[in-house]
């Protein structure tokens, strides 16, 4: 069966960020925390456990599954970027025996897992919002191959719309456009008028509320243990005094405990993190 245009879009995308996705840690010291504040979520779930078999749905580069890996678990690397996939096979350690598959493929697509095969289902970084008008039968096979235990990222709605968005439409439409898209339906759709004028943009996406992830929850029978909009703090802090914070480790790990109690307030859960999935959810089925 011929993929649809957004999987080849999608595909030919991450193919092409690949080789700088590591990086981001690097120069954004914002996206740092974002993934030690997940990483913390992950220890959660995984809750002093070994050998637990994870599914790592949108893997990418192997941010999560290498060391979920080299811990002793059984992962299944899985991602729709060919590009992707051969990073995170060359970051492997030659010396080290790991148990870790790669499958390539989209999570917009049925997975090609039975029912229940996981300890511990991961869809972090937001693959989830990339499905766009099928998210929900794509929650629904992270739903059915998880045993008990799922964490979930995807892109927060309101956040991002505090990203580009509105300087991207005043600059290219004179008027608000795709941000009255995005506020009624939460869907940024990448159509050719917008690419004429941005051809590199990512490929069309989903941002969610607090409400939508909560009932798309709820309605798979599942139990919200804990979510939260990591890094939305971080946005009123400039790069530099975060970098300063972190070279000190007893006040860095004050300030990720300061973090995750500020990021999970009600209030703020429509926010999130720059440039990163900014609405975090733990829960069990």
């Amino acid at each position: 069966m011929a993929k649809s245009s957004h999987y080849e879009e999608t595909k030919k995308y991450w193919n092409k960020k690949a080789p700088s996705e590591l990086a981001r840690e690097e120069y954004d010291i914002r996206k740092k925390i974002h993934t030690d504040l997940l990483w913390r979520e992950i220890r959660r779930a995984l809750n002093g456990n070994k050998n637990l078999s994870i599914l790592d749905a949108g893997a990418g580069p192997g941010r999560f599954s290498i060391p979920l890996a080299q811990e002793g678990h059984s992962v299944v690397h899985l991602d729709i970027s060919g590009e992707m996939i051969e990073i995170a096979k060359n970051r492997l350690p030659k010396t080290e025996k790991c148990d870790i598959t790669f499958v390539q493929q989209s999570i917009c697509e049925p997975l090609p897992f039975p029912d229940q095969s996981f300890d511990l289902v991961l869809c972090l970084d937001s693959p989830l919002s990339y499905c766009v008008n099928n998210y929900e039968s794509a929650f629904a096979e992270l739903v059915r191959v998880a045993k008990k235990t799922v964490v979930l990222c995807v892109v927060n709605r309101f956040g991002a719309m505090m990203e580009d968005a509105a300087e991207f439409d005043f600059q290219y439409f004179g008027k608000l456009k795709t941000q009255w898209d995005l506020l009624h339906t939460g869907n940024l759709n990448v159509n050719e008028e917008i690419k004429q004028f941005e051809p590199n943009l990512m490929p069309s996406w989903h941002g969610f509320t607090p409400k939508e992830v909560k009932d798309l929850i709820k309605n798979h029978s599942g139990k919200i243990i804990r979510i939260s909009a990591p890094g939305t703090f971080t946005r009123c802090m400039s790069p530099e005094i975060i970098e300063k914070v972190y070279q000190n480790e007893e006040v860095y790990q004050d300030f990720l405990d300061f973090l995750e109690e500020f990021d999970s307030k009600e209030d703020v859960l429509g926010v999130g993190g720059i440039y990163a999935g900014g609405l975090l959810v733990r829960f069990e089925i």
